[in-house]
């Protein structure tokens, strides 16, 4: 009689897809949740805790992004310099025109471990502000 065995999955064993996404008109919190589900691979079938197994993924059209009104009055991004007296506090209103990329990468930096693995599953992403990237030779997947 055969015994079913599971084994284990190795490094070299994984390809990262690149993926494509256009952040037009979709809400922040939709658009960080379906990232970070793509890099961190929970859609594939060989998820394993302890490989990175997520998607490379394109994130474009960031300055097209849809928010509720409420967040340009009330949301705001706490940064701590490190020294004495170095809190500021960043507006979503003043980031949303100057730095839409570091909104994705924070909200979706929320939604991922906070460790190496995160840091590392964090570095798969890419984010432009326009229509244009440079990862055409990659042929990404759009979703």
């Amino acid at each position: 009689m055969a015994q079913n065995i599971t084994r284990s999955i190795k490094k070299d064993e994984i390809t990262q897809k690149w993926v494509l996404v256009d952040a037009a008109e979709v809400r922040i919190g939709k658009l960080a949740t379906k990232i970070a589900r793509l890099l961190m691979g929970k859609l594939n079938i060989n998820d394993v805790d302890y490989l990175i197994t997520g998607d490379k993924v394109i994130v474009i059209n960031a300055l097209k992004l849809s928010y509720h009104k409420s967040k340009l009055i009330s949301k705001l991004y706490p940064r701590h310099s490190g020294f004495p007296g170095g809190f500021k506090q960043l507006k979503f209103k003043d980031l949303i025109i100057s730095n839409p990329e570091y909104i994705i990468k924070k909200s979706v930096w929320g939604m991922l471990p906070k460790n190496k693995k995160g840091r590392r599953i964090l570095s798969n992403l890419y984010i432009f502000n326009g229509p244009d990237h440079k990862f055409v030779a990659q042929n990404p997947i759009k979703v």
